[in-house]
């Protein structure tokens, strides 16, 4: 797809506008066509009655790889900036979240192991792309639910994500 995506960034780029690509992992939000058992922090019910995966090690290693891949394309394609989607359910906001991320290791519990996979991606993908090159995490500034990610936690994620790369 990149001569595709060239051609695209260069027509728009010969308008004299900038163009950023986001990047996401659907996570639980992935129709059934996709998965029957889609990725997620911890196992979790879906409402068409699939239960979600919970990750391992392996698992997080390769949404990681995969982020930097993705935005080094983005990059050679010519697009002026990365998002790293972690945001509105999908896979990096599951991690996130408090109410959908129940693991007991290093990558749950309090905000500093629920980011961990989210900073992860970030340094990969900085360490892809470049430090000068733009990337910016969309995220959830609170989770409108029982137990969900507060703003608080929102904005120790955030410091932590600068500190990361974005």
């Amino acid at each position: 797809f990149l001569p595709g995506l060239r051609e695209l960034v260069g027509a728009i780029h010969s308008g004299g506008a900038r163009v950023a690509v986001q990047l996401m992992h659907a996570g639980v939000a992935a129709g059934a066509r996709l998965t029957p058992h889609p990725l997620s922090p911890s196992p979790f019910p879906l409402p068409d009655g699939r239960t979600s995966r919970e990750m391992n090690p392996d698992d997080m290693a390769l949404v990681a790889e995969q982020h930097a891949a993705a935005a080094l394309r983005a990059k050679d394609a010519g697009f002026d900036g990365v998002e790293i989607h972690g945001a509105h359910r999908y896979l990096l906001a599951s991690f996130l979240s408090p109410t959908m991320n129940r693991r007991q290791d290093g990558y749950g519990g309090e905000v500093p192991g629920r980011a961990r996979l989210v900073l992860e991606v970030l340094r990969w993908v900085k360490e892809a792309v470049g430090p000068d090159y733009p990337v910016w995490l969309r995220m959830n500034g609170q989770e409108w639910m029982p137990n969900g990610l507060s703003n608080e936690d929102a904005v120790l994620i955030a410091g932590l994500a600068e500190e990361a790369g974005a």
